[in-house]
């Protein structure tokens, strides 16, 4: 069953690419706090030396983690698949641009090299945007091969039974600028954790009654789930946190993959 947030019923919907809008709003919904205290424990594990210390940011969004690692001295690439939120994580961290880049691409895509990092991290439950099991294990196992020795996975995952209690705590419509922004959550197939999350997004001076839409296909997946994919992709060891559900995964670099460890 849908669960429909949205004010009001539009006729006229016009589907567009996701954060095409919602980048414009993420800062303001963005909990600043959290993200401050995620940085605060990767930079307890990686200890000391940060300027030599090198941080992969998967899914970075508009920057905000990057930078706060940017201004600590660690040296960090970020990559997410939207130009939107890039370009304002770029203006974002102009002044510890010798310590931050970015790149533009996707998960399927995305291509780490034969770089190490110390660290990788993936928050925000941006992993839920992996919908396909052999996707997000081909991921897993890029991640592991690109950490160098005592590196470590850092990433937070939304689990099924708290995937629409997640999101309908925004039922609220948020109104910014000249807009109003709404949401509705339904499962595709909650058996499989496989949900949608819908943000419409309307001008409130048009007469034109025009609302567009962003559709963001996510999938929740449940503790089980993750530990054998781990195993799968050379992880050996982790922590999952039942306060926070945020996963810390410690490891170092073996041949083909990660031996993680505590």
């Amino acid at each position: 069953m849908e669960k429909n947030i949205a004010m009001e019923h539009y006729t006229n919907k016009r589907v567009i690419k996701p954060y095409t809008y919602f980048s414009r709003v993420y800062d303001r919904r963005s909990n600043v706090k959290l993200k401050k205290e995620i940085v605060d424990l990767v930079v307890h594990y990686l200890g000391d030396n940060t300027n030599q210390k090198t941080i992969v940011d998967l899914a970075c969004g508009t920057g905000t983690v990057a930078k706060m690692f940017g201004e600590r001295g660690f040296r960090v690439v970020g990559i997410d698949s939207s130009p939107e939120m890039l370009r304002i994580a770029r203006k974002k961290t102009s002044e510890v641009s010798t310590h931050v880049s970015f790149i533009e691409d996707t998960f399927d895509n995305m291509d780490l090299g034969y770089r190490k990092f110390n660290a990788a991290i993936c928050i925000s439950f941006s992993l839920s945007y992996v919908t396909e099991l052999d996707k997000l294990i081909n991921l897993f196992s890029r991640i592991s091969r690109s950490l160098g020795d005592c590196g470590f996975f850092f990433c937070d995952m939304i689990f099924p039974g708290s995937a629409e209690e997640h999101f309908l705590q925004y039922k609220k419509p948020f109104t910014w600028d000249d807009y109003v922004m709404c949401v509705a959550f339904r499962w595709v197939d909650k058996s499989a954790g496989l949900f949608k999350v819908e943000y419409s997004f309307q001008r409130t001076s048009s007469s034109s009654g025009a609302c567009y839409i962003e559709e963001h296909l996510c999938r929740a997946y449940s503790r089980e789930f993750l530990e054998n994919v781990l195993l799968q992709t050379g992880f050996k060891s982790w922590r999952f946190e039942p306060e926070t559900e945020v996963i810390p995964l410690l490891g170092q670099e073996g041949i083909f993959h990660t031996i993680a460890y505590v």
